[in-house]
């Protein structure tokens, strides 16, 4: 055993520089680990010298380890009769051996296992002992006799697990003061149990109060991630804290892409080179890639020369202009589940440590679970939204049954529902068998004509051909599709487009689009919400398509009514009038024959011309002739004379605008409306005065007919007890206008409708 400590502590060994120690010491451990080493020691005097090595052991930038063994060289001397001790301590993440106490100036700074075998047998012995050094043999004794030495013996410091170091006690004179003896042994074996029992000792109060400071900081960083569940909220704050905590150049959490399983940035803290897109690593690829798939920390002091580590050419490129080379991963676990890594960087040079890794993973399993957290928030109000939209827009759709409309509903709704650039909705054209677009959100191309699609061509076509949704994410390079309408494709911007058929009666009679101008894939999720749309789309547009061919069937009806009626008019004008006003001309005798005969033929002309004003009324009240002649207002002028004559009733005509033309359909329509309503102020009103206004502007022809009567309730209405409004709504829906009745029992009523002069009006409803 002495020619060990003369090979590893001769010329061989090289010499070391104490490096600056990284933690504070707490003055306890230095405590603890000196009353352990008061202990053993029996007398006063060496008694008195701990106390006087505790007293002094409050000193900032140590480990409680190191200051033991600092003052132990001031201990020993009062166990041992002896002139100088070094003490030699294994530091726990290098293994390298540095001399923290004794030794004066000279000798050995510092000793590597590596660089000497005999030292690296001696600690890994299960039992090392101590051993005397023959200062004339051993190549240590020139260093050891440099410093003065005549006797010196090496004791180790050391468990049955772990060897912690050495210490050397040397004489430099009257070398029998060392000599080799029972007590002697005795008494550095004492010393050097001791010192083990004070090193175990500080080390475990050491760790417990690191355990205590990281879970102060833990729990510090518990309460900032819990004060929000954004998900990029809480992304961020998670690389800032653990930037933070470990003192790293910078820090980055990455998601892994269900799809593709590749790692995807979502939050990044500190100095990074200039990046403008978030970073995105292939699956196995990279620390992050390497730490996901053997679902453990990763740990690289050099990521560019680590040969377990492989990186996409752009990756590696932006490493290599970069300061950063040391790498820290570790994966973030939810329930066995790996959803993405926690990636922490730093310079040249950064070792990290075991603690450091233990550290970093105390954090990500925070981490984890606050973003899965904040994810499932996410997921949850996403959901929420989701179901409001679709249930606002069932609302919506239900409440109209104008097409137009509900596709303009449904394209909003998918835009917004699937986060799409573009959104737009096509109909089968029956005549053609082909899809042409009817209503699309989110185009820049205005006004440009869209392609009818051809079934089995493009995405549209596909969907269509199969009846099953399609998507690609690469619109110009798929195979299936790049060959299709590829010039609104390129005008468009599109990159990625998912499609759905829209089924009614057991056929695709639509196609329902959304597409993005970026490389966001389409997910599950997004078709999913998309065919939940067609479904609801196939229902109002069947609605809505049915709604508008008994609209057709109304209007060609209430055409054909006016048709009839203007013929009746016309016959009873020119036909019955003219026979009667002929009976009446053959009545007019100059010289009756009698008396007699005289009253009869005054009675039978009295009937006659009573017969033709009833004739003229009924022809003016089937169609009057100047509607069609002249117009809406002189109309209406003639026949509130006429309705005035006949009810009494004053009627008070406001007007504006309407000193021109308006279509046959429009001036009916309204003509009809001014009619009925008058007729219903007549027979249930109770009033003797009824105001009429009419205004026409650029795009609207309205009318108002108001009066302050009895009134009625608006349920009886509703309940379907007055055909007459019926009539009234359904002439002005027939023009795509809209028609109100405001009334209350004793309150009157105030009957408004509008309809539009090019187009249709949409209802604030919707």
């Amino acid at each position: 055993m002495g020619n060990d400590i003369v090979q590893f502590s001769g010329d061989r060994c090289p010499l070391g520089v104490h490096g600056e120690r990284r933690a504070a010491a707490d003055g306890r451990d230095e405590q603890v680990a000196a009353l352990h080493l008061e202990d053993g020691l029996a007398d006063g005097a060496r008694a008195q010298q701990l106390r006087r090595a505790v007293g002094q052991a409050h000193q900032p930038g140590r480990r409680g380890g190191e200051l033991v063994a600092q003052r132990l060289p001031d201990a020993v001397p009062g166990v041992v009769d002896c002139d100088r001790v070094s003490v030699f301590i294994s530091d726990p993440d290098t293994g390298e051996l540095v001399r923290q106490g004794g030794g004066g100036e000279g000798g050995l700074v510092s000793l590597r296992p590596q660089d000497a075998p005999q030292l690296a047998a001696w600690m890994e012995h299960p039992d090392p002992e101590p051993f005397f050094i023959d200062l004339e043999t051993s190549v240590a004794a020139p260093t050891l006799r440099g410093i003065g030495a005549v006797a010196s013996v090496a004791v180790p410091i050391a468990t049955s697990e772990r060897f912690l170091g050495f210490f050397v006690v040397s004489v430099f004179e009257r070398p029998e003061r060392l000599a080799r003896r029972p007590e002697l042994l005795d008494r550095l074996s004492g010393v050097a149990a001791h010192a083990v029992t004070a090193l175990e000792n500080a080390r475990l109060l050491q760790e417990a109060e690191g355990r205590r400071r990281e879970s102060v900081a833990l729990g510090r960083v518990s309460q900032t991630l819990a004060q929000s569940l954004h998900p990029v909220v809480v992304a961020q704050r998670v690389v800032d804290c653990v930037r933070e905590l470990l003192g790293v150049m910078s820090a980055f959490v990455y998601r892994v892409a269900p799809a593709t399983g590749a790692l995807e940035e979502t939050a990044r803290s500190g100095r990074w080179p200039r990046h403008d897109r978030p970073l995105r690593h292939p699956a196995g690829t990279g620390a992050v890639g390497l730490a996901v798939a053997e679902r453990r920390a990763v740990v690289s002091g050099d990521v560019l020369t680590d040969p377990r580590l492989m990186f996409a050419p752009d990756s590696r490129a932006l490493i290599e202009s970069s300061p950063i080379r040391a790498v820290l991963a570790v994966p973030l676990t939810v329930k066995e589940q790996v959803i993405g890594a926690l990636a922490l960087f730093d310079g040249d040079g950064r070792a990290f440590t075991a603690e450091d890794v233990r550290l970093a993973q105390a954090f990500a399993d925070q981490a984890a679970v606050a973003l899965e957290n904040a994810r499932l928030y996410s997921e949850a109000e996403r959901r929420r939204a989701e179901s409001d939209t679709l249930a606002g827009l069932v609302r919506t759709i239900s409440a109209t049954l104008d097409l137009e409309s509900v596709l303009r509903h449904v394209a909003a709704a998918a835009r917004e529902l699937c986060g799409s650039d573009i959104a737009h909705i096509l109909l089968r054209d029956p005549e053609t068998d082909t899809m042409f677009a009817r209503f699309g959100v989110g185009f820049t191309s205005g006004g440009a004509e869209h392609p009818r699609i051809q079934r089995g061509r493009g995405a549209g076509g596909i969907a269509w051909a199969t009846g099953r949704p399609f998507q690609t994410s690469d619109r110009l390079g798929d195979p299936r599709v790049r060959d299709a309408y590829s010039d609104t494709v390129e005008r468009e911007g599109v990159i990625a487009t998912l499609v759905v058929p829209i089924w009614i009666t057991g056929q695709v009679e639509g196609l329902l689009y959304v597409s993005n101008r970026s490389a966001r894939v389409f997910t599950d999720r997004d078709e999913g919400i998309l065919i939940r749309l067609a479904d609801h789309a196939a229902i109002a547009i069947q609605n809505a398509t049915l709604f508008s061919r008994l609209q057709g069937l109304s209007g060609r009806l209430m055409e054909v009514q006016e048709a009839e009626r203007r013929h009746l008019a016309r016959e009873l004008h020119d036909e019955i009038g003219q026979l009667l006003t002929g009976l009446r001309l053959t009545l007019e005798v100059p010289e009756p024959p009698s008396p007699v005969v005289a009253e009869r033929l005054a009675l039978a002309q009295s009937l006659v011309a009573e017969l033709l004003d009833r004739i003229r009324a009924l022809s003016l009240d089937l169609r009057p002739s100047i509607l069609d002649d002249l117009g809406l207002l002189p109309a209406l002028l003639g026949h509130i004379e006429r309705y005035t004559s006949q009810t009494k009733m004053r009627v008070h005509l406001e007007h504006s605008g309407l000193d021109r033309r308006f279509a046959a359909e429009t001036e009916t329509a309204v003509y009809r409306i001014v009619q009925e309503a008058l007729t219903n102020v007549a027979r249930h009103g109770r009033v003797e005065e009824v105001t009429v206004r009419l205004w026409a502007t650029d795009d609207v022809l309205g009318v108002q007919v108001e009066d302050h009567g009895a009134g009625f309730d608006p349920e009886t209405v509703s309940a379907g007890r007055s055909g007459g409004l019926a009539g009234l709504r359904e002439r002005a829906a027939l023009l795509n206008g809209h028609l109100t009745v405001e009334t209350r029992p004793g309150r009157g009523v105030r009957l408004t409708a509008e309809v539009p002069l090019h187009g249709s009006l949409r209802r604030s409803a919707e």
